[in-house]
Formats: structure tokens, sequence, C-alpha cells
């Protein structure tokens, strides 16, 4: 039996809820690339790819609509309350579903997990709503984002603000960083202003193709602006120590390690992460892009000592460091509903924390690259101007990414100096 792409969207949206950790895209990924996926042809692939991160996307307005006319709200269980999601989306966000598609599936979706009774609710409330489309007056409300965001989004934004909510709705663009040997690969890619990234927008190539050449090791998935988070980083001579903290899944490794290459650098290169798992794929990662190239993967919490002889010094230092991810909104939606105004201040410190073991392994003449994919004060020029406070070091350059100025992710990037 063909399988339903709805349930498999409510499927994933149940995955992701119960694994509070987990990103969209790593859940949906999965999910595509199981069993119960693997009939599915391009365009029913396409459908629950844009459901799934509408959904995520838009939740919080999806809520607005159904709590309007469910009498007693957003039902309290979950798959009940995706359903309902994915039905309002489907009315209020995809054109090319009908209206009448969109509530029959979404019926008959519930009926067959929870009976006709909930069938029949499903059915009032999505025809409820199809008659009554109006947008909320409230700005947070009408783009999705928690007052506590807008709010502060606000008091640092004024008049730009609306634009700022409207580039954090609007899908990502697809960003490719292509291997050095692979730009005979490039046919139909458009070249951005960050050397070797492509975007795919408008070129024609569906996701098979994507993920069949980034299989292939032809390219990677990457920002702009996280690509120039790394290029910030200076490797411009020989046997230079080379450190990278919070290497996640080796992503940004291989960028350093392009520009090791380039420059014919031999010098100790260590990166490091408190994952374990995160590690094993950045080693593999590694191997397949450049083989010829060494690193030394380190497990470690970069919050504390680290496990390196302390006679070691490093020349240059790059840290991705946690944060609250609130540049890449579009691309993790999910981060809407799962931050709070907390973890703002929890980070910070984190960060802080981060910086400071770092720091002590600065060599002196290195240089230390600071990056994060967030744009609150607190985790940008907050921890840089406690850096210079504290610390004998200079701030040689920022550089800040938005989605409304840039199309890309928002990331800030600060480069620091060590006196000679």
């Amino acid at each position: 039996m063909p399988v339903n792409p709805r349930r498999l969207v409510v499927r994933a949206l149940a995955r992701l809820e119960r694994t509070p950790g987990a990103a969209g895209q790593s859940v949906l990924r999965t999910m595509l690339d199981g069993p119960d996926a693997r009939d599915l042809d391009l365009r029913d692939r396409a459908l629950v790819t844009s459901c799934f991160y509408g959904i995520l996307r838009w939740r919080l307005r999806l809520d607005y609509h159904i709590g309007t006319h469910a009498r007693k709200g957003v039902p309290s269980d979950p798959e009940l309350a995706n359903i309902l999601r994915l039905g309002t989306f489907q009315l209020l966000f995809l054109d090319r579903v009908p209206a009448r598609a969109a509530v029959h599936t979404s019926v008959r979706l519930a009926r067959q997990l929870r009976g006709p009774a909930v069938g029949k609710f499903v059915n009032g409330v999505l025809r409820a709503i199809d008659r009554d489309r109006t947008p909320p007056s409230e700005l947070s409300t009408r783009y999705g984002h928690p007052d506590w965001m807008v709010q502060r989004l606000a008091e640092r934004m004024g008049d730009s603000l609306e634009a700022r909510l409207e580039a954090n709705m609007a899908p990502p663009p697809v960003h490719l960083r292509v291997h050095p040997d692979s730009y005979d690969q490039v046919a139909g890619m458009t070249k951005t202003d960050q050397p070797d990234v492509f975007t795919v927008r408008d070129s024609g190539m569906d996701s098979q193709a994507i993920r069949g050449g980034i299989q292939a090791g032809h390219w990677l998935p990457q920002d702009k602006a996280s690509v120039a988070m790394v290029d910030l980083l200076d490797i411009d001579r020989p046997a230079l120590r080379v450190l990278e903290l919070c290497c996640g899944r080796g992503v940004k490794t291989t960028r350093l390690l392009e520009k090791r290459q380039m420059h014919n650098i031999n010098g100790l290169y260590i990166a490091s992460d408190i994952s374990i798992a995160k590690l094993h794929e950045a080693k593999r990662l590694c191997q397949r892009w450049l083989p010829q190239q060494t690193v030394h993967f380190v497990a470690a919490d970069s919050t504390k000592r680290l496990p390196i002889a302390p006679e070691i010094q490093f020349d240059r230092i790059l840290i991705d460091a946690p944060c609250t991810g609130l540049g890449v909104i579009r691309r993790r939606p999910e981060i809407l509903w799962r931050r709070t105004p907390d973890d703002i201040d929890t980070l910070s410190k984190l960060q802080w924390n981060i910086l400071r073991q770092a720091i002590q392994r600065l060599a002196p003449g290195g240089q230390l690259v600071y990056s994060v994919c967030t744009l609150t004060d607190e985790e940008t020029t907050g921890v840089i101007n406690r850096v210079l406070s504290e610390y004998d070091l200079t701030l040689e350059q920022q550089q800040q990414y938005t989605p409304e100025n840039d199309g890309s992710d928002g990331f800030f990037g600060a480069v620091f100096t060590r006196p000679a």
C-alpha cells in the first residue's frame, strides 16, 4: 500500500517533539531516508518537506487560528494538534492544495488515527478556518514569533523589525560550498558573493540531484555567512598551529582544510567538540573531503581546561560557539517555540567560559575568531566587550550577516589578536 505523505508529516513532527534536542532537518532527513518513504515520488517528497517545515515555521500562527475556532483551544493530544496544524497550513499557505483536499485528507487521517468522532471535530474546525482566514492583527502572531522575541527585536531594530520577521519566515536559500575539484559540476548554479559558494535557487535542480552531489563529494550544504565566518581566520603561512573549538560535524573543519591545503600548511591542527558522535561524523566527512589533510579530533568540554599539553599554544583559534540560533530561524524554525529568554543569558555565560579557555591557549601574535549564528547583543557585542575589558587582546574586525539584508543566515563574527 502506498505510504500516505501527510501521515509521514505528522509522524516526523511527533518524533521531533519527543526529542527536545533534535534538529528538524535531521528528523526529516532520517524520515525521508527510511523505509516508510522509499516509494514516495518527488512530488510527494516535496509535499512532505513543505508541510513539515511550514508547520514548524508557522506553528504559533496556526495555533492562533485553531485556538480561535476550536472551543477548547489547541488540543493537548500532540498528534491531533499536528493533524489540525497540517490541515490549517495547507489551507492558509499552500495554494496548490485545494481547500477541499486539505480538509478531506486531514479528516481522513484523523479518523484513521483517532476514530470517527475526532474526524468530525477536525472537519468542523478546518471548515471554520477556511471560512475565516483573517490574519491576526498582532505582529508577533502574524509572523509566528513569540511575544518576547518580537519585543527584544523591536527594541534593537526599530523600523526594520518587520523586515527581519518577514525574512525569518521565508524558506532559506540553498547554498552549496563546492569542492575545489568539482567546479565542472556547477552548471546551472549561481555564484554568490562568497568564494566557492553557489546557490541553486531557480536553477531547476531538484533535491535528489543536490543530495546526489553531496554523496558524490561535489559540494556541501553551507550557508555563505557560515563560510564567511571561517574565512575570517587568516591561514597565511606554513607550520601554523590551529585549534578549532565546537567543531560539530566538521563542515567548517573542511573549509579550514581547504585553506590549509591552498597555503601548503603542515602544522598541528586539532578540532574539538563535546559530542563524540559528532566527532565521528566530522572525521568521516574530512576523510572524504580532503583525505590528504590531517586533523586530530579531541573530545572535550570547551568550557573547561582542554586535555591538550599545557605547553602547546595555538597561532590560530576558531570558535563556532553554541548559541540561541536566532540567526538561523528560517533553517531551524523549531527555535521559534523552543527558545526562551533565559536561554540568552545561559548561553552568553557558556560562550564566555569557552572564550576564557581559548584565550589561555592563544600564542603571542596569534589570532582568534569567535562566531555565533545569532544576533542578540548579549551573545555578540556583550561577549566581545567583556573580552576586551579583561584581556590584553585587540579587536581587529567584526562582521555581521542578517537574513533581511544579505540573503543569508544571521551570523556574527569577531577577530581578536594577541600582541606578539
